[in-house]
């Protein structure tokens, strides 16, 4: 829940602050950037394996 409000207004904020002459700091604006990029598949993932039993599973990076 909490991401799908991120995504959809997160962007809107960050120009509004822009549009405003007050931009979020760039620290911030890379956190949340990689916030919304966290568990996406397409972002790239790790293929992670249990030296004990084998079985192989993906991890997002």
């Amino acid at each position: 829940m909490l991401y799908e409000l991120v995504a959809e207004y997160y962007p809107a904020f960050r120009d509004q602050r822009a549009a405003d002459q007050r931009p979020l700091p760039r620290y911030v604006e890379q956190e949340f950037e990689a916030y919304l990029k966290c568990g996406r598949l397409e972002e790239g993932f790790l293929r992670v394996r249990c030296e004990s039993c084998h079985p192989h599973s993906g991890a997002p990076r």
